[in-house]
């Protein structure tokens, strides 16, 4: 079970880190070093790390073996940089910046892509997605009328799209609730401040259910 696991997760990860521009060397210590700081055992993965190792050890502190609470813990992970979550300039010159996981991610929610919300990259991560299925998934969007902004947008049922899979609709859902990430950055009189928020959204209601305040340098 685990390794189907850790397969369907790596799969995602390293389209994700390709989209990324994170070099492909980096993918087996990177995403082993997740897998090992979520999963409940202290079994090493091939190039990953538990808390014996040197990494921890110097910090003074133990993976977790648990889920993540923040996407900014990742950066308590061993080979997760900075430049990699956030974005930053490239190890070789010659390539380009890394653009940063950070974006890509979230804890909130049931790890399933809204169908309804998600921009093509996002669905191109998931394994097995093809040109077929995401034109199907455009079409079907703007609904039986093919006009976009009207009141059949929408796709209700992931079996009517075209070439769907088991495989591709575990990773989708239809939902009528969202999580919506915020981000605000303004400046008075020199002062920096930025609001980071999550946002639980329904047709009724919008509710916050994290929020960050902090001024800029």
């Amino acid at each position: 079970m685990q390794a189907a696991t850790d397969d369907s997760a790596r799969c995602i990860l390293e389209e994700l880190m390709d989209q990324a521009d994170i070099p492909p060397e980096m993918y087996d210590e990177l995403i082993d070093a997740l897998l090992d700081w979520i999963d409940e055992d202290d079994l090493h993965r091939t190039s990953g790390a538990e808390s014996d190792d040197p990494f921890y050890k110097d910090r003074g502190y133990k993976v977790k073996n648990g889920p993540m609470e923040t996407v900014d813990e990742l950066r308590m992970i061993k080979g997760w940089t900075d430049a990699i979550i956030y974005g930053g300039p490239a190890l070789d010159p010659d390539d380009p910046p890394m653009r940063g996981l950070a974006q890509k991610l979230t804890v909130w929610g049931d790890g399933k892509i809204d169908v309804n919300e998600a921009g093509d990259e996002e669905l191109l991560a998931i394994c097995e997605m093809d040109d077929l299925v995401l034109d199907d998934i455009h079409r079907l969007r703007l609904g039986l009328d093919g006009q976009e902004g009207t009141l059949d947008d929408g796709i209700k049922d992931l079996n009517s799209i075209a070439g769907m899979t088991p495989q591709i609709s575990r990773w989708l859902t239809v939902r009528d609730t969202k999580f919506v990430r915020l981000v605000s950055i303004g400046e008075v009189q020199g002062v920096r401040a930025g609001i980071w928020a999550v946002l639980q959204v329904t047709d009724q209601s919008v509710i916050p259910v994290f929020w960050r305040e902090e001024p800029m340098d």
